[in-house]
């Protein structure tokens, strides 16, 4: 969503733990436009501990960020839609690629003057 400004957003979920501390503060901003205030959630899962806490550390903090209360009764729900959207964004960047690729190809044949077989 680089570039755009998206009205209203007053959550931010991160799915995965953001790979820089640019990331995590550009998304988690969104939800602090024009002097309104926001709720950023970051589910972290046990393997993505380290990257956390050198996100933490990045990020100059002493002390981990606040945990959310959890209702237990919702986990199996929660970790439904999280596998979904991890799903989504396995297909979104494969996708992402493989057009990245025809794009590749198309240019390089128009630059040569050559036709492309279908």
């Amino acid at each position: 969503a680089r570039g755009l400004d998206i009205p209203h957003v007053e959550h931010v979920i991160h799915y995965q733990v953001p790979r820089t501390s640019e990331t995590y503060v550009h998304r988690s901003g969104r939800t602090a436009r024009a002097n309104n205030e926001g709720l950023t959630l970051m589910l972290i899962e046990s393997a993505e501990q380290r990257q956390y806490l050198r996100l933490m550390k990045t990020l100059n903090r002493e002390k981990e960020l606040p945990r959310f209360p959890i209702v237990s009764e919702l986990m199996d729900a929660v970790k439904q839609r999280v596998n979904l959207a991890r799903d989504i964004d396995t297909m979104q960047l494969e996708y992402k690629r493989a057009t990245s690729k025809v794009s590749w190809v198309q240019k390089a044949a128009e630059e040569m003057d050559l036709l492309l077989d279908e």
